[in-house]
């Protein structure tokens, strides 16, 4: 019985074929619709239904059930189950297997939930037949939107566990109701039935397809063991395509695109995952089609270098080829150098010196940036004792520490492990963020920060001033020094403006409780502008360029000015 107007949901027919209670709501459990057999099975002694809240309604003789339910579970797809007592309008009470889902209308862009309640007396078909309904797309017999997150989230824990890499791929299809007009009202249905059955021999056992909207079709990639697990396939299905299909004796030509997202480079939720591979397909549709693309693009390069570097980086942190300099910070209050940024680099030994805009966005999208990470905290431990042995005690070390690095949900107890079993503790040690940190899941991001800070870990938030950080999120973030970036000291001795803008970002930073180092200072007068705002640190090629392990600690133990 249609309540409200729900004629955009899909299946609501045979919903109402269905022997058990079928109930759908808004997100505040507002009753929206009800199948037949709901209305003449249960008992409402004469409410008026049209909007009523779910939890209300006195047919549900344990209706504080569902209060109890946590409604944000939703969020990540997941269903609710449970047995509650369901007043029938003869009167009789009747035990009911509760289940509640998450539903989409595609169509108006609307999050629904639906509930079941099917008599325990009642057979095993009927639930079945509810969940063909709930999870898998009517036409093709694949999973649907829903049910394709819901297992996407379940991969991403998988991947997290087992500190795998995992993309996702959306293949979109382009205007196949054209078929329509020329062959038959339901071409475009027998066009994506064809579309399945040639993507589906594709399929390795470490993928799921599945049909997420009207000519939209989805893929999970487990287990990948660099990105060009997934490029090859996206290649290889541009390709196949090139070839015209057969449908119904007719040769059609059909155009798409492919958006690839990441985990954990681009996203750590299924939702944002999908989307982002929805993303990047409508971007390279404004483009033309037969293409694909990154959600996370790959630095401007030669794509065989690109390919040989992503081969090549395991080895290279492993024998050497990947090394640490340090760029040297210095304190105008106390006239001394106080602390040094890790920086890494890679020289390979057939393509030189790679630089790391070049290398790292392929070490986050491969995984092996945890190993970058680890191998960064353990240089560290090493230079915090050689500084020690020098009598230095009062020494900072930062890190750079990328975004997807923060979502992994080891990376707190590997840490924990670096200072227990590398001579961390109390040491002044630092993580560098940057701002996109803010693109990800914030309020994990914040728990992160917050337990990295409360083993006496320092954060830095980086290149303050380059990204999209608003004031009230960088008061929300649990951040100990703000770094300004070089863009704002370049040339600040000859743009006024640029020295006002300097100035106003180290007022707001004192405001906040934040210490302040400035980075690019590069010549005399930049410094002598930037000193006589605030008790700032300092860092540039004016005072040092990156330098070896043993060229700092000659520089600390030898020389106090510039």
């Amino acid at each position: 019985m249609s309540l409200l107007d729900v004629s955009n949901l899909h299946a609501t027919e045979m919903f109402d074929s269905l022997s058990m209670g079928i109930v759908i709501t808004d997100t505040k459990t507002r009753v929206h619709w009800v199948n037949t057999f709901f209305w003449e099975h249960y008992s409402f002694k004469d409410e008026v239904l049209l909007s009523a809240s779910l939890n209300n309604l006195t047919f549900l003789n344990d209706h504080e059930i569902l209060t109890d339910i946590h409604l944000e579970q939703f969020s990540a797809v997941q269903k609710w189950t449970g047995e509650i007592i369901c007043l029938t309008s003869s009167g009789e009470n009747r035990l009911c297997k509760t289940t509640a889902y998450p539903m989409t209308d595609e169509h108006q862009n609307q999050d629904y939930y639906l509930f079941c309640f099917d008599e325990v007396t009642n057979s095993e078909g009927a639930f079945d037949d509810l969940l063909k309904l709930t999870r898998f797309d009517q036409l093709t017999g694949l999973p649907n939107r829903a049910y394709f997150i819901e297992t996407l989230e379940n991969k991403l824990r998988e991947a997290d566990l087992n500190q795998t890499f995992l993309g996702v791929m959306l293949i979109e299809f382009d205007e196949l109701e054209h078929f329509n007009s020329l062959y038959a009202q339901d071409m475009d249905e027998h066009i994506l039935l064809e579309l399945r059955n040639i993507l589906q021999p594709m399929l390795g056992d470490n993928m799921t397809l599945a049909r997420v909207a009207n000519a939209k079709y989805a893929l999970i990639y487990e287990d990948m063991s660099s990105t060009n697990d997934i490029e090859k396939l996206a290649q290889n299905v541009i390709h196949l395509f090139a070839e015209p299909v057969v449908v119904d004796t007719h040769l059609i030509y059909v155009d798409l695109t492919v958006g690839i997202s990441l985990y954990p480079t681009d996203a750590d939720c299924a939702k944002i995952l999908l989307k982002e591979a929805e993303r990047v397909s409508s971007s390279l549709q404004k483009e033309g089609t037969n293409q694909y693309g990154f959600s996370h693009k790959l630095p401007e390069s030669n794509v065989d270098n690109l390919l040989q570097l992503s081969s090549d980086l395991p080895a290279a942190v492993e024998n050497g080829e990947i090394y640490f300099l340090f760029q040297p910070q210095y304190c105008h209050k106390d006239k001394r150098y106080c602390g040094a940024e890790l920086l890494v680099r890679w020289e390979h030994p057939q393509l030189g010196s790679v630089s790391p805009e070049t290398f790292i966005p392929i070490a986050e999208q491969t995984g092996m940036i945890r190993s970058v990470t680890m191998k960064a905290l353990m240089e560290a431990s090493k230079m915090f004792r050689k500084v020690e042995e020098l009598g230095i005690t009062d020494f900072s070390l930062s890190i750079n520490i990328s975004p997807s690095m923060l979502l992994y949900s080891t990376f707190v107890e590997n840490v924990k492990f670096f200072i227990e079993s590398y001579d961390l503790a109390g040491k002044q040690l630092r993580f560098e963020i940057t701002e996109n940190v803010l693109t990800r899941n914030l309020t994990k991001m914040v728990e992160t920060l917050e337990e990295i800070r409360s083993m006496g870990i320092g954060i830095e938030m980086d290149d303050y001033g380059t990204g999209y950080t608003s004031i009230k999120y960088l008061s929300q973030l649990p951040i100990d020094t703000l770094k300004i970036d070089k863009s704002f000291v370049r040339d600040i001795d000859k743009e006024p403006k640029k020295a006002t803008l300097f100035r106003a970002i180290c007022d707001m930073a004192l405001a906040l409780g934040y210490e302040i180092i400035a980075e690019g200072v590069e010549t005399e007068s930049e410094d002598l502008i930037v000193q006589a705002y605030e008790n700032i640190i300092v860092q540039g090629y004016y005072y040092a360029r990156p330098l070896r392990d043993e060229a700092l600690l000659t520089l600390l133990s030898s020389k106090t000015d510039p």
